[in-house]
């Protein structure tokens, strides 16, 4: 991801569409100067989650999706 804040608007935008909260959004750079986002979302039940993570990856620029839980 090389334009970090178009992308995020559209990320934003994908996630909200779904009625899901955000709760946190990190972006920072790895070595290459690729953009690394992350955010922290509620999701109702997996079924939610896997739609949104769908939604997600059709982005372009978009070379990833990783899920992890947090409690």
């Amino acid at each position: 991801m090389r334009r970090p804040r178009r992308h995020v608007e559209e990320l934003t935008a994908v996630i909200s569409d779904d009625n899901t909260n955000i709760r946190g959004v990190d972006i920072r750079r790895d070595e290459n100067a690729e953009a690394i986002v992350e955010f922290v979302v509620e999701a109702e039940d997996l079924r939610h989650l896997n739609r949104m993570v769908l939604g997600i990856r059709r982005v372009a620029g978009v070379r990833a999706v990783q899920r992890t839980q947090k409690i």
